[in-house]
């Protein structure tokens, strides 16, 4: 059985309270803490990871293992979780220890839906893929199976449709199992703005809509999800960025560009990082070891690359792991220190 803790942190909910914005994680030597949007701090660094705040509340853990806290001063911390990932749509998924099984949370730190499950994907649209016995199907808040465990691999639910798996090719279904597309390409996305990325042949990739019409021009060598009207591409052996008209806003020039959210994408060159808007230009510059996309406003980056050298089986083997850093906001003030 799941041990349940609930602690009351008067100080967290009248923060909240009064200004009413999300709070920040902040590094302090090797443990985390929140500040607010000004730097002071709310919750002092006690936590070994401290995540975002999704739904109002942020995943953490400590040296006795996983748990939530809320904006609202409530805390959860359950010794049998093996893991817990962010809350999604109000629910999160939580891995039982000695069951290797999956369940969801949800916001009253109750389990909604019992650990059964080899794997899971987040809940978007009220429902979720989940993997059972090698296969995956698609539930609802309740546990209720919408779509049969039948598929080898399901994405979340976008726009009320599910990119799904079978025998290799990729097509798409509703949340009710409904056939939308046949299955008929190499590979896909989830629709964003109306526009799935779809790759017919492994090779290139083009935009279609939901009755399956190409409506971007062009074909490329990597497609991302469309944000305010702006997607990622890759062509020519670079990332550039399209509108939905085709036309290319941003050169392909850069080594890496992600899809964009809060009105920035992370961009490379060089392995250096930083931030493009909309329009190109560099918001942020190329500062970085290695970046993260904005989601509410902050991005989790790091100052440095590690180098770790081990042997395994004899043979001597290389690690590149990013280090240091925290969080940035959108003025790129910075929410650590740095070791």
């Amino acid at each position: 059985m799941i041990r349940i803790t609930y602690v009351l942190v008067v100080l967290g909910t009248l923060v909240v309270q009064a200004f009413g914005f999300d709070l920040i994680p902040f590094r302090k030597g090797d443990l985390w803490g929140y500040a607010d949007p000004f730097g002071s701090v709310v919750f002092p660094p006690e936590y070994k990871f401290a995540g975002v705040f999704r739904d109002g509340i942020a995943r953490v853990q400590t040296k006795e293992g996983h748990g939530f806290i809320a904006m609202n001063g409530r805390a959860f911390f359950a010794s049998d979780l093996e893991s817990a990932r962010d809350f999604s749509d109000g629910m999160a998924a939580v891995k039982i220890k000695g069951t290797g099984k999956w369940g969801f949370l949800n916001q009253a730190f109750s389990i909604a839906i019992p650990p059964a499950y080899q794997e899971v994907g987040d809940f978007s649209e009220n429902v979720a893929p989940a993997e059972l016995n090698g296969k995956w199907g698609v539930i609802d808040k309740q546990g209720k199976v919408l779509v049969p465990f039948q598929y080898d691999e399901i994405k979340p639910c976008r726009e009320n449709a599910l990119a799904v798996c079978s025998a290799g090719k990729w097509g798409f279904i509703r949340p009710s199992g409904e056939l939308l597309l046949d299955f008929q390409y190499q590979k896909a996305s989830s629709f964003s703005e109306g526009a799935a990325a779809v790759s017919p042949d492994e090779e290139s990739y083009v935009y279609i809509d939901s009755k399956g019409n190409q409506v971007v021009p062009g074909e490329y060598q990597r497609a991302g999800m469309f944000h305010d009207g702006v997607a990622a591409i890759r062509k020519n052996g670079a990332f550039g960025a399209i509108d939905r008209t085709g036309r290319e806003i941003i050169p392909a020039v850069y080594a890496y560009i992600s899809d964009f959210s809060d009105g920035l994408a992370v961009c490379s060159v060089n392995s250096r990082f930083g931030y493009l808007n909309t329009r190109g230009e560099l918001i942020i510059p190329l500062s970085y070891a290695e970046a993260s996309p904005f989601e509410n406003g902050i991005a989790r980056v790091w100052e440095r690359i590690k180098v770790i050298e081990t042997s395994i089986n004899g043979s001597r083997v290389v690690q590149e792991i990013p280090v240091g850093g925290g969080y940035i906001d959108l003025k790129n003030k910075k929410f650590y220190d740095c070791d």
